[in-house]
């Protein structure tokens, strides 16, 4: 969730659960016509066909929004480089309490 941005997750979330009652309508409208024209295993090979499509799609969709927003938080985040620290977690004070 660290690549989504905060005020798009309710978004994200939203879509996502939507999926199942996506599902469920599919389901209701297309097994119904499939057994009634078909058999079982054209059920099977239908619906496997679809996941199958529906999920690389995903993960393409993925992969291509996840690179674009590393790179650009990349940019955008790069470490700052600071002088010498001072104080308890100094360089200098450690080798003090250290004895070196």
């Amino acid at each position: 969730m660290k690549s989504i941005k905060e005020e798009h997750r309710g978004k994200v979330l939203g879509i996502i659960s939507s999926g199942t009652a996506y599902g469920l309508i599919l389901n209701g409208a297309l097994i119904p016509y499939i057994l009634t024209h078909y058999n079982w295993q054209t059920v099977w090979l239908v619906f496997g066909m679809l996941s199958l499509i529906i999920g690389l799609f995903g993960i393409y969709v993925t992969y291509t929004t996840l690179d674009a927003s590393l790179t650009q938080n990349n940019e955008s985040e790069k470490p700052k480089i600071r002088e010498e620290s001072t104080g308890a977690f100094s360089r200098d004070s450690f080798l003090k309490s250290s004895g070196v």
